[in-house]
């Protein structure tokens, strides 16, 4: 009987310490819960970029990571860059202005010798929008920093008729009349203008104002210029006279702008500006011919160098489309570029006939659309 006890006591004992144990000690985590813990975005962010360091900030893999577009949820991993190739190309649809070329008017003369009259429509040669293409690539040398080439190409021409029936006659603007063989007076013409230039810059660009919405970039740079305007008409009396002038610039400087743009985080639509100044140091080279094929022989033969520092202001502001993780970019827009300082074939004509070539130098504006696409890897 008192083994029974004492067997009793110690059983309750055990049974008692038992409870305290398993009160005393914390449950298992699966007891908790049964649900993992979601990884942070940096943690995900590292596994999808190893290598990059806290101070790498580095564009988003995919729109899930910003959950319904909201760009606050990211937090800065959404505002930067990561390194990467550029390509890019773009259509240009431009129109010289400023750079016409009047070259006969219709006169109406009674008697040789008096007042010729206009009596009719000038013969100008106004160029108008022709096609032209951009190419260029990149190469991220640093977060938020990238070096990259472009090279530009723009051809023209214009072409233009006129004629005359008696009494009236065509009045040439574009001869030299220095002799008494020269024929001033014709009853039909033709001209045509061609301006051509292309451009290559290399550009260093800095990211220095980041958000997640809104960008905006410095660049410095390098340009090479170069424009040809080339002047070809003919005039027809028992005969025809042409006149041709042509007038060349090749020069290279440093260029300096500022870009920007403003995003939509949830449907990817964008607004952009661009400002960029140059300054091109080099030369013009002109020069003058004017001939005839029958008849008493007028024919002169002149030419014009001098160095010009060309300063060129472009603008551009347009709107567009990037894709969610940034690698493809559809923008479109209007974009300006003015020329200052440039000669032009209309005034060096004038300096010719006057002899007077002090002062060339005049404003010649390429305006007109610009379609871009472009890639990053």
């Amino acid at each position: 009987m008192r083994y029974c006890v004492v067997l009793a006591l110690l059983l309750g004992l055990a049974a008692t310490n038992t409870t305290l144990a398993e009160g005393a000690l914390p449950a298992p985590a699966f007891a908790q819960s049964n649900v993992l813990e979601k990884p942070t975005l940096k943690a995900r962010l590292a596994s999808y970029f190893p290598g990059v360091g806290d101070t790498d900030r580095v564009t988003l893999a995919s729109c899930e990571e910003c959950g319904d577009g909201a760009c606050e949820s990211c937090g800065e991993a959404v505002c930067c860059c990561r390194k990467g190739i550029y390509g890019w190309g773009e259509f240009l649809y431009l129109n010289p202005r400023d750079a016409e070329v009047a070259f006969a008017v219709p006169v109406n003369i009674q008697t040789p010798g008096t007042y010729a009259v206009p009596v009719g429509q000038t013969a100008v040669l106004d160029p108008d929008y022709s096609p032209g293409f951009r190419v260029g690539f990149a190469v991220d040398m640093a977060p938020c920093s990238r070096l990259g080439a472009e090279f530009t190409h723009f051809e023209s021409r214009t072409h233009a008729e006129a004629s005359a029936a008696a009494p009236n006659v065509l009045f040439s603007r574009v001869q030299v009349p220095l002799s008494a063989n020269t024929i001033t007076t014709f009853g039909s013409a033709e001209g045509d203008l061609d301006i051509d230039f292309d451009l290559v810059d290399i550009d260093y660009r800095h990211t220095f104002i980041n958000g997640c919405s809104h960008t905006m970039n410095y660049l410095v740079g390098v340009r090479y210029g170069h424009l040809d305007q080339n002047l070809r008409t003919s005039f027809t009396v028992l005969g025809r006279e042409d006149v041709i002038s042509d007038i060349t610039f090749d020069g290279g400087g440093i260029r300096f702008g500022l870009e920007a743009e403003k995003h939509s985080c949830t449907t990817g639509l964008m607004i952009y500006a661009k400002a960029i100044g140059s300054l091109v140091a080099g030369d013009f080279q002109a020069s003058y011919s004017q001939s005839r094929n029958t008849g008493p022989l007028n024919e002169i033969q002149t030419g014009w160098k001098a160095g010009r520092v060309v300063t060129m202001a472009d603008m551009e502001l347009g709107m567009g489309w990037v894709s969610c993780n940034g690698c493809l970019r559809l923008t479109g827009g209007y974009t300006f570029s003015k020329w200052f300082n440039t000669v032009m074939v209309d005034e060096y004509i004038q300096a010719v006939q006057n002899n007077d070539f002090v002062g060339l130098g005049d404003e010649m504006t390429f305006d007109g659309l610009v379609a871009r696409a472009e890639v990053r890897f």
